[in-house]
């Protein structure tokens, strides 16, 4: 009994430790995030939404730390700063892939920006649309609601990106074929009923809009992706997670505009 409850404590550890390679830049067991090996999607991906929460949190509070000496907009570019150092940019990378690639003319031409090291100009404006967007929503929340929005948004944006992997899409290759391939039903559900957990905790009641939201702004992008470029790629993850975590922080600029303030049962 023992021995089996350390197997099972070895395995979560191991599906932790290939999240943070993968969607990080941390230094995970002496090894750079870009080995990660294929092997190790799998197991991680229940736990794409703690590690989203992990960055969000880290972002949020970076900006109430700057906040305190520093402007608000002054703040929250060096917090949006900060997250982009923690991922590597990972998923605006995607997003700027798909810009480039949905612009493209047909699905060949797509599939050969998606696979440009090079930025297009509707890569390049997509990046300064969503940095914009991100930092001017970050600065117009009070601290206690970033506290509690920007981990939130992040944990759902990133638990709703595995749901992804559960469309069939032909011609999927790299990274989204690799993790689709390893996406089990039980792993899916698992990543999915975590972030929302994670947002509940942080939201209470506000996590059914944020819900909803993350799952437009996915839905959304899986349909642009299929139709246009008829594949699943980790671009298109990428981009989906941007698209969804934005919405979220946008509706709640919103929401404090209008007079709410989205806080958990217990704050």
């Amino acid at each position: 009994m023992a021995l089996t409850g350390l197997r099972a404590t070895l395995a979560l550890l191991t599906g932790l430790r290939a999240a943070l390679a993968l969607l990080t830049r941390l230094p995970v067991a002496g090894r750079s995030p870009a080995d990660a090996p294929a092997p190790g999607l799998g197991p991680a991906l229940p736990w794409f939404g703690v590690v989203g929460a992990l960055v969000g949190l880290a972002v949020a509070g970076g900006y109430a730390a700057a906040r305190a000496v520093l402007p608000a907009v002054v703040a929250a570019l060096l917090a949006v700063a900060l997250g982009l150092l923690l991922t590597g940019a990972l998923h605006e990378d995607g997003l700027a892939d798909v810009a480039d690639a949905l612009a493209a003319g047909d699905p060949q031409a797509a599939r050969r920006a998606l696979k440009d090291p090079t930025l297009g100009t509707f890569g390049v404006s997509a990046l300064v649309v969503a940095l914009g967007l991100r930092v001017t929503a970050l600065a117009s929340l009070d601290m206690p609601v970033a506290l509690l929005v920007v981990p939130a948004a992040a944990a759902l944006s990133r638990g709703a990106v595995a749901a992804l992997l559960a469309i069939p899409a032909q011609g999927a290759t790299g990274l989204g074929a690799a993790a689709a391939a390893q996406a089990t039903p039980t792993r899916l559900v698992t990543a999915v009923t975590v972030a929302v957990a994670i947002a509940t905790a942080l939201l209470g009641a506000w996590v059914l809009p944020g819900v909803a939201l993350t799952a437009l702004a996915v839905a959304a992008v899986a349909w642009l992706a299929v139709r246009r470029l008829t594949v699943i790629t980790g671009d298109v993850l990428g981009a989906a997670q941007q698209v969804a975590d934005l919405l979220v922080l946008v509706a709640a600029v919103a929401v404090t505009g209008a007079g709410g303030r989205p806080v958990a049962w217990w704050f």
